[in-house]
């Protein structure tokens, strides 16, 4: 599962598409190792099969 950030100002990011529970740390390390902070996040859809399957390992 793919996420993007858009820089809305000079240290803020708007997060579009989030992943999965397990991408929350990497994003924000990812963030803050720029200077960011995460101030919105957007979802664009919600795809439950996709979660059920990375949490089952198939």
């Amino acid at each position: 599962m793919e996420s993007y950030a858009l820089e809305v100002e000079e240290k803020e990011w708007t997060l579009i598409d989030a992943g999965l529970p397990f991408s929350c740390k990497p994003i924000l390390k990812t963030a803050e190792g720029i200077g960011k902070t995460i101030t919105k996040i957007i979802l664009t859809h919600a795809r439950l099969e996709m979660y059920r399957k990375e949490n089952k390992g198939s």
